[in-house]
């Protein structure tokens, strides 16, 4: 991270894993946070419902009235709303900010100069031509109707493919409609062409069709879902 700070007037420490923690709290208000000699933290902006991030003591926990839950619901919450986080959900070395949904959610300022791919995402911003993004995406099996709404089954589980596995529409052809990114249970994040996603037919199938390590063949249904910021959002 030096290497990349430039001139800024920042310091950098990596500290140990002992030492501080990171909570991720929601459904609260404003009357129910951290006050400020407690925490360092703010809102997620990254999705509306996100709730906040502080950043505590190892040993000190937020003073919420809230119940708390295994890192797994955290993951939950953000597959449903449709948010990537980190190598598990993004594609090293492959992704694009934009197509990562970073400019709805305030991880790329275009005022700014001199970062590695500026020119590429200003060009990708100011010409308005995204044709892929992340998008949230529901598994069933394909023998069954796709879902009609997005949500967590827990009772649902899949042998889901490595990272970056081909998903194509279910036809003669099996055209790639997208790519898979991520999954918990019956839900997870895919990396989809945006014309599947808007304008996805009641006959149009999507699938993810991999082999695993013990040369087990799988069939999964993939259902994209729009993402909270919606079709108008997307410059035409």
């Amino acid at each position: 991270m030096k290497h990349y700070k430039l001139r800024s007037r920042i310091s950098l420490e990596l500290v140990d894993k002992d030492e501080w923690s990171i909570w991720s709290s929601w459904g609260i208000n404003e009357k129910n946070e951290c006050k400020k000699e407690e925490s360092i933290g703010c809102y997620d902006c990254r999705a509306p419902g996100m709730g906040r991030r502080d950043i505590l003591p190892y040993n000190i926990k937020p003073k919420f009235e809230l119940e708390e839950v295994p890192l797994e619901n955290y993951k939950i919450k953000r597959y449903l709303l449709g948010v990537p986080e980190g190598a598990d959900d993004i594609f090293e070395n492959k992704a694009f900010p934009i197509e990562s949904c970073l400019d709805y959610m305030g991880g790329i300022n275009f005022y700014k100069g001199c970062y590695i791919g500026q020119e590429l995402t200003t060009r990708i911003y100011h010409t308005g031509v995204v044709r892929k993004r992340i998008v949230p995406i529901s598994f069933y099996n394909p023998n069954d109707s796709p879902p009609s709404i997005l949500e967590y089954n827990p009772s649902l589980k899949f042998c889901f493919p490595v990272q970056a596995t081909t998903i194509v529409r279910e036809d003669s052809r099996e055209k790639s409609v997208g790519k898979f990114c991520s999954g918990i249970g019956n839900i997870g994040l895919g990396l989809m062409r945006l014309d599947n996603v808007f304008n996805q037919s009641e006959q149009d199938k999507y699938i993810i069709h991999h082999i695993d390590h013990n040369n087990n063949n799988h069939i999964i249904g993939v259902k994209p879902f729009h993402p909270w910021w919606s079709k108008k959002h997307i410059k035409q």
